[in-house]
């Protein structure tokens, strides 16, 4: 019985979990920085990746596909084909907040002022994903 009521509660945890789907390490830290535990990161290029040459392989539209946020950095030559794909739940960095910046600098999470700015849109979208975890994401 003890086994039955464990297996549960972990299916629940699990249950509950988000899973983002990030293209680089750098957006990787950001994102693991942001959520509580219980919840998990996967980053589409492995260590050591060149992020400018990378491809999609059918592997990775298998990740996004089960992520619940896909985070991109907006320069990767297949990013409008994700977004295409996966509008609901992809959010670009660049958008938005740093259309002007994005075309003299390409490492905007490099800025810490961007990284905050950004982190509060992740942190927003979070809290709509589990509205009853909401406070943890401030």
């Amino acid at each position: 019985m003890r086994w039955l009521s464990t297996m549960f509660l972990l299916f629940c945890s699990l249950a509950l979990s988000i899973t983002i789907a990030v293209s680089i390490r750098p957006l990787e830290l950001i994102v693991k920085h942001i959520l509580p535990e219980g919840h998990s990161v996967v980053c589409i290029m492995d260590k050591g990746t060149n992020p400018h040459l990378y491809q999609l392989k059918t592997s990775d539209l298998r990740i996004l596909n089960e992520a619940d946020v896909i985070v991109l950095v907006g320069l990767e030559e297949w990013a409008k084909k994700v977004v295409d794909m996966f509008t609901d739940k992809t959010m670009v960095f660049a958008d938005d907040i740093f259309e002007k910046d994005f075309e003299q600098n390409e490492h905007l999470w490099l800025d810490p002022v961007n990284v905050l700015l950004f982190s509060h849109k992740l942190m927003l979208r979070f809290s709509q994903i589990e509205p009853a975890s909401a406070e943890r994401f401030d």
